[in-house]
């Protein structure tokens, strides 16, 4: 710490009221590793089941699915065990206090990496309904060629913005101060922590958020909202069943997605209002963060139980193998029924 940031801490901070438990480092460490507990074996069984328990019928969405899948579940492990990020937002610093800054990574690079991760989480949607798109619309579908073009930039965008941000950050010890004039009562672990200050100004983050989610939700409305009337037109090279096995899955796939997403606007409206209203609640920062945790643990539930290939793995797994479903009890039954009038 340096001299003025000491000075400020002994006359200044001391006049600050007392924090609440949910806005200091001990309540986000110990929660967030308590979902890992959590998360951890739910990401390795979906990705287990996506990789071999897919069924023929699924193969044409097993890549975008894996891929959204493991992003994910990246998400979650980067976030609760290397990273554990403590953010004083709205403003853009923070420091972290997971495995990455045991081994004394750069805090700059920890925070691109993980801005990054959670930027291309979001951009994975586009990606799986897309692939949904691919599999029901004939005409007016991206070709081998544009899909790969969309796909990279959807993965390598977050990056692109990202990067000349953290190249430009400003002096810390002068960012830190200037903070200060904006926020004269933070966590006291502002004071405690090599704090990296990427922006005094959060102009640019706001730009970064805006042009990502105005990527990411035109082409989920647009590839949505053609899927939708794809699965509406009648059309005499497709049979009545093969139309609802589509509508089922469809719908299956919307939900997978839509339960995150869903998950996610809680945060996402307290982040814009804070940034707007220049407000800092750190305890409310802290709780985004683990909310934004959880996000993964729920997209990973949706995909274990809403597709029934999954589900009975999972179940059969769980149970030791004593799980049968409704049509292998049925002819169990029959077998039994068979072997007695034998008898």
């Amino acid at each position: 710490m340096s001299s003025s940031l000491q000075q400020y801490f002994n006359e200044q901070f001391a006049k600050c009221s007392a924090e609440s438990i949910l806005a200091r480092e001990n309540f986000m460490s110990w929660t967030a590793h308590a979902l890992t507990l959590i998360a951890f074996p739910l990401n390795f069984l979906s990705l287990f089941c996506i990789i071999f328990k897919t069924p023929e019928k699924m193969r044409s969405m097993r890549n975008s699915m894996l891929y959204f899948q493991s992003i994910c579940a990246f998400n979650d492990i980067l976030f609760s065990i290397f990273m554990c990020p403590f953010i004083f937002y709205p403003y853009c610093a923070g420091f972290t206090i997971g495995l990455l800054n045991d081994l004394n990574v750069p805090v700059s690079v920890q925070f691109c990496f993980g801005a990054g991760v959670v930027t291309s989480t979001g951009l994975a949607i586009p990606i799986v309904l897309e692939s949904q798109h691919h599999t029901l619309v004939k005409n007016y579908r991206l070709s081998d060629f544009s899909r790969k073009i969309f796909i990279g930039i959807n993965i390598s965008m977050a990056y692109i913005l990202l990067f000349p941000m953290v190249l430009i950050a400003p002096d810390q010890d002068w960012g830190r101060l200037e903070m200060l004039k904006k926020l004269p009562c933070p966590a006291i672990e502002f004071f405690q922590h090599d704090i990296f200050v990427l922006a005094i100004d959060n102009t640019a983050m706001a730009a970064f958020m805006t042009v990502a989610c105005l990527f990411a939700i035109s082409s989920a409305v647009f590839f949505t909202s053609h899927s939708i009337f794809e699965l509406t037109k009648k059309r005499v090279d497709i049979s009545t069943a093969t139309r609802k096995l589509q509508q089922k899955y469809f719908i299956k796939v919307f939900i997978q997605i839509a339960t995150p997403v869903f998950i996610m606007i809680f945060p996402l409206i307290y982040l814009i209002t804070a940034m707007r209203n220049n407000y800092y609640n750190q305890a409310a920062n802290n709780l985004c963060v683990l909310i934004i945790l959880f996000h993964g643990v729920s997209a990973t539930t949706i995909t274990i139980f809403t597709y029934k290939p999954y589900r009975r793995s999972v179940l059969r797994l769980i149970s030791c193998g004593y799980y049968r479903p409704d049509d292998q009890r049925k002819l169990f039954k029959v077998s039994l029924k068979l072997e007695k009038l034998q008898i």
